[in-house]
């Protein structure tokens, strides 16, 4: 049994669209006997919605950049909560360094400060959120945040990765945006657990399209996306334009 693990968005979620022949693909590999997932910075809960709005079929959800990871029967293999200080800390220095939006999640629920008017529709949430102040009393996980701008966004998590590494913290740009995560915890670790749950001893492939995909790319055998960051593609076997090619790529290798 193989498995496949794809990123959400600008890997199978590209252009504001999933296509057909991806999700066809998708269906093929796993009617042959492998497994499918998502690995994403999303939360469970958002992927979730995406999942069954796209009816995309899927055998594990890793969510958050390895923050929490779950079966697709819903069965919850891995969460882990950052010290509450720490998280209160980077709230400030996000909100210091001026950002356009912000946000935290607990693996599952999201919450979101606005910081500017000046915001697509295309980045409102697909769940409903939290207040901030419940979420950092409750448990925070994983934060993201929306600079606008790539250059910004690689100074931002540089100075967070040099300014929190030391407690448990790395920071990874996401084009746009800044993935806030703990130390330790990746879309590797995140697939591990999967891999170990199912037992899933032959080729493990993944694709992806920007810095937070690097370690399963590198780990596995990873693809990267022809529309994704080029320092990326570096890591990867293979640069596939969708999902699908990729999918029909590795079947075509294993008939």
């Amino acid at each position: 049994m193989k498995l496949f693990a794809s990123d959400y968005d600008g890997t199978l979620f590209k252009d504001r669209i999933i296509r057909e022949d991806d999700l066809h693909s998708i269906r093929k590999f796993r009617e042959q006997g492998h497994k499918f997932g998502l690995v994403s910075g999303r939360s469970i809960d958002s992927l979730k919605t995406e999942i069954e709005k796209h009816d995309i079929p899927v055998d594990f959800i890793v969510g958050i950049n390895g923050g929490a990871v779950e079966t697709g029967e819903g069965e919850q293999l891995f969460i882990r909560m950052m010290e509450t200080d720490i998280a209160h800390e980077l709230i400030e220095a996000v909100e210091n360094f001026g950002v356009k939006f912000y946000g935290a999640n607990d693996g599952y629920r999201l919450s979101r400060v606005y910081c500017s008017d000046d915001v697509d529709d295309c980045f409102k949430p697909n769940i409903n959120l939290v207040p901030m102040d419940i979420m950092l009393d409750e448990g925070v996980s994983a934060m993201y945040v929306w600079v606008g701008d790539e250059d910004r966004a690689q100074t931002l998590a540089n100075m967070i990765t040099e300014q929190y590494g030391d407690r448990g913290i790395i920071a990874y740009p996401n084009v746009h945006s800044v993935d806030i995560g703990i130390k330790g915890i990746s879309k590797s670790t995140g697939l591990e657990m999967i891999i170990d749950h199912y037992n899933v001893d032959d080729t493990v492939y993944t694709i992806g399209d920007s810095f937070n995909d690097v370690p399963m790319i590198k780990d596995f055998h990873g693809f990267v996306m022809e529309n994704g960051v080029d320092e990326v593609k570096a890591y990867g076997k293979a640069v596939h334009e969708t999902v699908g090619y990729a999918l029909n790529a590795v079947l075509k290798d294993i008939q």
